[in-house]
């Protein structure tokens, strides 16, 4: 028997002990994690936003802006998905009134940080177009991230994860 059989062995029963120590972490602080994704989905969908406005990668002032204003932004949306509970429940078990949910949050989060840069800080050259497009592209995200993890979207009828006796 040659010496790299057991070694090899050896390096896939640590691989599993590292993954499903890992696996467990993630399963204890899972809401930390959904959250963090819900945060990293708003970066990602306010970029978007600008990207489409200007039709290729911001720069200059609105590359600028958009790294100014992006601590509020955060700030706003996870003042709405806290408030709206997403983090909690499964995606599986998804229905209409997660839906609405989510179109709430994202509508009155985008109106107060329209409101907020507008009017109290008082910045007008901020691209109205981003304001609408945040809005549009954090609902489409988080409907992409409930289809991927095994529902089929936000209006689901009948879901993988139930089990049928």
């Amino acid at each position: 028997m040659s010496p790299i059989g057991p070694l090899k062995k050896t390096e896939n029963l640590n691989t599993l002990k590292v993954c499903q120590a890992l696996k467990n972490f993630i399963i204890r602080f899972r809401r930390v994690f959904i959250t963090i994704v819900f945060l990293l989905q708003a970066v990602l969908s306010n970029y978007l936003a600008f990207y489409i406005r200007f039709e290729s990668v911001p720069s200059g002032v609105y590359l600028s802006k958009f790294l100014a204003y992006l601590p509020l932004l955060l700030v706003i949306r996870l003042v709405f998905y806290l408030q709206s509970g997403l983090y909690k429940g499964l995606w599986c078990y998804a229905g209409i009134s997660d839906l609405m949910k989510i179109v709430n949050s994202t509508t009155f989060g985008s109106a107060i940080f329209l409101m907020t840069v507008r009017y109290v800080i008082g910045d007008v050259e901020y691209p109205r177009s981003v304001y609408f497009s945040i809005g549009c592209s954090s609902s489409s995200s988080r409907e992409v991230t409930g289809f991927l993890s095994g529902s089929s979207g936000s209006i689901c009828t009948r879901s993988p994860c139930r089990r049928e006796y």
